[in-house]
């Protein structure tokens, strides 16, 4: 690149799975962002749908409520979830809510023998985001995984939820899905880690540092 300055302008959804990368990299032991460590500055934009109201968001990419599959993988969620958390190193068993009467978690749509004491995998869509983690608890469900589907794809929101709860974006939607259906006994937490930061994060400097 030498001396000359690129610009990409990144829509929510790369920016996402761009954020995505950046935090693999982050659990795997680096203590500052990657990009950072390679001098780039990612700038977000706030959001393209109109002038209605709560259409300018962009969520902290460190809002962190990971998704701990009982076969080690670690998934990036978010969450604004904020009260007892599951414990981390009790694996719950996990549905898919297609499979326990209604993938979009309808209130009264869940089959409660089959959710009751799981963590839930609701497909987003259909409904309130919020709606569908009291879906899961009035059939009895512990927790929540909300899961992008292609129409939303890699667009995430952290929500309020009433429940232990966290959204993961389509891809690692797909990943929990799969893996629930070539396990025999599926199972995961939620791991709720708030807000994540590096330590001595230098502040971006241009080129030319005389002005």
């Amino acid at each position: 690149m030498g001396d000359s300055t690129s610009l990409f302008l990144l829509t929510k959804d790369i920016v996402c799975s761009f954020y995505e990368y950046l935090l693999k990299v982050w659990i795997q032991g680096n203590k500052t962002p990657a990009a950072s460590q390679h001098g780039v500055l990612v700038s977000c934009s706030a959001g393209n749908s109109g002038l209605n109201p709560s259409t300018a968001t962009n969520i902290a990419p460190w809002i962190l409520a990971d998704v701990i599959l009982g076969d080690g993988r670690i998934l990036i969620g978010v969450s604004l979830y904020a009260g007892e958390p599951l414990a981390a190193d009790a694996k719950l068993s996990l549905i898919y809510a297609g499979d326990a009467g209604n993938r979009y978690c309808y209130s009264g749509s869940l089959i409660a023998s089959k959710v009751a004491e799981k963590i839930v995998v609701c497909d987003r869509g259909g409904n309130a985001r919020v709606k569908k983690g009291s879906a899961v608890k009035l059939a009895g469900g512990l927790a929540l995984v909300l899961a992008n589907t292609e129409d939303s794809g890699e667009e995430l929101i952290a929500d309020s939820h009433l429940i232990p709860a966290t959204m993961v974006g389509q891809i690692n939607g797909d990943k929990i899905k799969q893996y629930i259906k070539s396990s025999d006994d599926p199972a995961a937490t939620i791991l709720f880690r708030g807000t994540v930061i590096g330590s001595s994060l230098a502040a971006p400097k241009g080129k030319n540092q005389d002005f």
